[in-house]
């Protein structure tokens, strides 16, 4: 059975953790959407890895 690698959802990409929170244009689109855009470009969210990014994200901003 062949597996692609690619992110399901757009297909641009492979799927990896900080492609599925961040990176995918879907993921992107939802940031947005929330009106959290900053989120992603904002330096001090830049981790590599999609968990420290997460948890720096829970810790600095608001919980408003």
């Amino acid at each position: 059975m062949e597996c692609t690698l690619n992110c399901p959802v757009c297909d641009e990409e492979i799927e990896d953790d900080l492609h599925a929170f961040f990176n995918c244009t879907v993921a992107h689109d939802s940031w947005c959407a929330a009106g959290l855009s900053s989120v992603l470009n904002n330096n001090a969210y830049q981790q590599t890895i999609a968990m420290d990014r997460i948890f720096a994200l829970c810790s600095n901003e608001n919980s408003d």
